[in-house]
């Protein structure tokens, strides 16, 4: 995950803490999966949470929660993964 290996330059630590931060994070959207507003723009039913600084890009199918990007909040989150 390259977000981890940005943090891990500075702070290896952190980097794994954050992950598990980050991966909680994302388990507890499956208690409202549906809360977060939809955002057309970044694709058909994509919908947006914010986690500290980073956006968390999401569907909801009938039977998973499926995450789609997670990209720093100053980057443009319709940009395309190289």
């Amino acid at each position: 995950m390259r977000i981890a290996d940005f943090i891990a330059r500075e702070n290896p630590e952190r980097a794994v803490s954050f992950l598990g931060e980050l991966r909680l994070h994302c388990r507890k959207l499956l208690t409202f999966p549906e809360a977060a507003p939809l955002r057309p723009e970044l694709g058909r039913g994509v919908r947006l949470k914010v986690f500290r600084s980073y956006l968390i890009l999401y569907v909801v199918h009938a039977d998973i929660l499926e995450i789609r990007r997670v990209v720093h909040g100053a980057q443009n989150p319709c940009a395309r993964v190289a």
